[in-house]
């Protein structure tokens, strides 16, 4: 099932409201959009569940390109969301990952991750 314009716009909301001031800096939006379940493998390589993502203080402001580049969102069922993205962040880049699930009501964030996009390297003989 492919997503309409519209739902792919959703997604990118969504994904994009994690790296601005208005949400980032929110309690009430990340326990709105975090699910039960929720677990970040993050690009510095810590592993965060809902509980300490939620009571970690969050920078009200990320350095970030916006719009994400190479967003896409895909189907993997009519409930769950595959987004990913690259991440620009003070010339920090990094490969993204969100799994959303929607609960019947709302979707909401089950996992993401950033993987650090590792240097060109020349190929060694």
């Amino acid at each position: 099932m492919n997503l309409t314009g519209e739902q792919l716009e959703d997604f990118r909301t969504l994904e994009e409201a994690m790296w601005v001031s208005e949400t980032r800096g929110n309690p009430e939006w990340f326990d709105a959009a975090l699910a039960p379940e929720f677990t970040e493998h993050g690009a510095s390589g810590r592993v965060w569940n809902r509980e300490s993502i939620m009571t970690i203080p969050i920078s009200d402001y990320i350095p970030v390109e916006l719009p994400l580049p190479n967003f896409v969102a895909r189907t993997i069922e009519p409930s769950v969301v595959l987004c990913t993205y690259t991440s620009i962040v003070a010339g920090n880049i990094a490969n993204r990952s969100s799994l959303w699930r929607h609960n019947g009501d709302r979707w909401l964030l089950e996992f993401h991750q950033g993987t650090p996009v590792a240097a060109e390297r020349t190929p060694t003989a």
